[in-house]
């Protein structure tokens, strides 16, 4: 990332109201940039043009190799699911606290946005938007995710490492959890 987007999202960051980004650990800017992560590991992301999850990332994970003999039998991914097992489709997650559907989705913005591509933004009062196919190769992602009852937004990132074998899942404020593709 530029020199120049660092001390722009940190200007964000700072403008930003303290208690709500310790609280959430999501800051969200009228150009469409999300700020999310541990304030030691921040991270900028730019919205996709379709609220959707990345091929990379869809399939079963779980914590262990055995939990994915145990995972959910009859449909692909119920309500629920057994403890250390997530299931990732394109529009929800299923985890074991329930169904949670995508309400927005981003990726890591791109090294050569700069701060006067954000200005500009700003300036002209629209929102920075990627592309779902430019960006479906993209080994990072934000979602935010709503139950399928009524409830706040959750955000997550999904880090994919090992060749695409392991997911890196972390809900803003919350431990990383590590899965492992079931195959």
């Amino acid at each position: 990332m530029s020199n120049r987007l660092k001390r722009l999202l940190i200007c964000l960051l700072m403008t930003a109201s303290p208690a709500y980004a310790a609280s959430s650990s999501v800051t969200v800017d009228q150009s469409g940039i999300v700020v999310a992560g541990a304030w030691g590991g921040r991270r900028a992301y730019a919205p996709l043009d379709v609220s959707r999850i990345l091929p990379g990332f869809l399939g079963a994970w779980a914590v262990r190799p055995e939990i994915c003999v145990e995972g959910p039998r009859s449909a692909p991914f119920p309500d629920q699911t057994p403890n250390g097992f997530v299931g990732i489709a394109a529009d929800r997650i299923s985890t074991k606290s329930g169904t949670f559907v995508v309400a927005g989705a981003y990726v890591r913005t791109p090294e050569t946005m700069t701060p006067w591509d954000i200005e500009s933004a700003l300036a002209e009062k629209r929102k920075i938007v990627l592309s779902l196919n430019k960006e479906r190769n993209a080994a990072e992602m934000l979602v935010e995710l709503r139950p399928l009852r009524q409830g706040e937004s959750h955000f997550y990132q999904l880090i994919l490492s090992d060749e695409k074998k392991t997911l890196l899942l972390e809900e803003a404020g919350r431990e990383r959890v590590t899965l492992k593709l079931c195959e």
